[in-house]
Parts: C-alpha cells; sequence; structure tokens
C-alpha cells in the first residue's frame, strides 16, 4: 500500500511525537525535531519535501522491524 503526501505528513507528525517502541535510538531521523516545541515541530514538518518524509517513514518502517526481530531472538 503507498502513502499519498497527506498520509505521509500525518504518519511523521503521529511518529515526531514520540517513538512507538518508547525507546528511540540516537540515530532515529526525528530526535531533532521532538526536542522542539510542538508548533515548530509541526511546522517543520509541513515544510518537508515528499522524499524526506518518505524517508522517514521507511527508516521507522525498517527500524520497527530490526527492533522485532531483535526481541524474536
Amino acid at each position: 500500500m503507498s502513502l499519498e503526501i497527506s498520509d505521509n505528513l500525518v504518519w511523521v507528525k503521529m511518529l515526531a511525537q514520540g517513538c512507538p517502541l518508547w525507546n528511540a535510538l540516537p540515530e532515529c531521523p526525528l530526535t531533532e525535531l521532538r526536542e522542539l516545541s510542538a508548533l515548530e515541530c509541526l511546522a517543520t514538518i509541513d515544510r518537508m519535501p515528499e522524499q524526506e518524509l518518505a524517508a522517514i517513514i521507511r527508516y521507522h518502517k525498517m527500524c520497527l522491524a530490526s527492533r522485532e526481530n531483535e526481541t524474536a531472538e
């Protein structure tokens, strides 16, 4: 299933609120955004190009899969 830009914006905004696995890794692309105020964070995301939004979502999908595999072992 592919996401449209509006879907990407919603997903990145939700991910920016906090790590879905409670402990974000240091290399998470949203670490710095999470330190901003909510308004600054959302405004920054609104200005991101589609490619950057898609890259953030790809990172989080890979991170989730990797961390799920670690716990399964």
